[in-house]
């Protein structure tokens, strides 16, 4: 049995060692390989780790190698895409695109100001009453109506994954760019929704996917651009820890200010949000046996797929059910480790058929579109199954990766090594 610092030591050499190995393979991957750091580092500085009380606090050398591996197999479709990465892309926008590009830009923002100006009132009063107090509220009832306009509002705030990808798509060319301010604008509607419930990982995951499609793009940026980019995030950057700092010493910090149990929950509560998913997961494993089949997610194969299951209950007393264990976690829970190992397999085959494909086919617009998709997939999923909580949400975001394939390629892509790219043109 592994303690916390034994724990850590071994991750980081997993991922170490197959970092080292890839490495000529990976690219903008190396973005989740940083975050793989920050889960896997905790115990090497922190020696009484807080985890909730978790108990017992050793953990199994079986379940934490497991870990570490499948939570490199489940990029694989980011492997994938990153063979586009071997010479340094530039995307260049076709110029016959623009006029249907503006349409979709206009409807794009008008919608999702609607959901912003819908959802801001709510948001307002959830800041207003507390993070405490919200969740608790959430408990027996809502901040929001029950209607079909909360709906509709909810899953406008959903498409934010594209919004963020037309933003920069929008700095590609001159006549799109007067578009980029009120696009950035958008894409914030799914933290506006979010901050309805105090929920922060709106904020982390447009946080994100921001910085991930930044490094996708910047070769394609002009100078100009790229330092507006900067400016801007010196500004953003603060208001969004501003933010994030204040419902987190909220809901965690709010109680017994001073005592080490205090920081102890502020720790978990801001750290621990990436720490604490090997020792979820280790724990569910040895200690999980009330399985929901397709109860709590992926709940429409419910009806397809038979397999039965318990009724989840939001009062269960099983601690690591409300904590973070990643979506091999939730894969886990369905029916132990046959749905483990043929989720795993389903979720990295699905994901990957259709990046590869499209990269084989050089459509790239639909290939970044598809990323985008599944980068959200990999950022939530390094918590919990999320987007498969609720049907809808997850069927949409299924049925944008289907269509990927019957979209019009706005893009063509040529590298830097292979054009020459004048001054002039790179400050535009």
């Amino acid at each position: 049995m592994l303690n916390t610092f034994a724990v850590s030591l071994l991750l980081l050499l997993i991922w170490g060692i197959v970092y080292f190995l890839l490495r000529k393979y990976i690219s903008s991957s190396r973005f989740y390989f940083i975050l793989l750091l920050a889960m896997g580092s905790a115990g090497l500085f922190i020696e009484d780790l807080p985890l909730m009380g978790l108990t017992p606090r050793t953990f199994g050398f079986f379940n934490i190698v497991l870990f570490a591996i499948l939570m490199v197999v489940i990029i694989i479709p980011w492997l994938s895409f990153d063979v586009l990465f071997k010479k340094a892309p530039v995307f260049v926008l076709k110029e016959q695109y623009i006029p249907k590009l503006k349409v979709v830009m206009i409807i794009t923002i008008l919608l999702s100001i609607f959901s912003i100006l819908y959802f801001a009132p709510y948001a307002a009063l959830a800041m207003a009453m507390g993070g405490k107090d919200v969740r608790q509220l959430l408990l027996e009832s809502s901040l929001m109506p029950d209607t079909p306009i909360t709906t509709l509002a909810g899953g406008i705030a959903s498409f934010f994954p594209v919004t963020i990808l037309l933003f920069y798509i929008s700095l590609l060319h001159a006549r799109l760019r007067k578009y980029s301010f009120f696009l950035a604008v958008s894409s914030l509607s799914y933290i506006v929704n979010a901050l309805v419930f105090s929920g922060r990982d709106a904020l982390i995951f447009t946080a994100m996917l921001y910085i991930l499609l930044f490094v996708i793009f910047r070769n394609s940026l002009s100078i100009k651009s790229l330092k507006k980019i900067k400016k801007v995030s010196f500004i953003i950057a603060p208001l969004a820890a501003l933010i994030l700092l204040t419902i987190s010493f909220d809901r965690f910090f709010s109680e017994g200010r001073g005592t080490k149990e205090a920081y102890d929950d502020l720790l978990f509560g801001t750290w621990g949000y990436f720490y604490q998913q090997p020792y979820v997961f280790d724990h569910t494993l040895e200690s999980f046996t009330n399985f929901y089949g397709f109860k709590r997610r992926l709940m429409f194969l419910d009806n397809i797929i038979p397999i039965g299951g318990n009724e989840y209950s939001n009062f269960t007393d099983s601690k690591e059910e409300y904590m973070f264990g990643t979506q091999l976690k939730e894969f886990y829970e369905i029916a132990g480790y046959t749905s483990l190992a043929i989720c795993t397999i389903c979720y990295v085959f699905f994901f990957n058929r259709i990046i590869t494909s499209l990269r084989r086919k050089r459509k790239i617009f639909p290939l970044l579109l598809a990323f985008t998709v599944f980068s959200l997939f990999t950022f939530s999923g390094m918590f919990y199954f999320r987007l498969a909580m609720n049907n809808n949400e997850f069927l949409f975001y299924v049925a944008i990766m289907i269509s990927c394939f019957f979209i019009p390629d706005i893009l063509k892509v040529t590298y830097y090594n292979n054009v020459q790219i004048t001054p002039t043109q790179r400050m535009s």
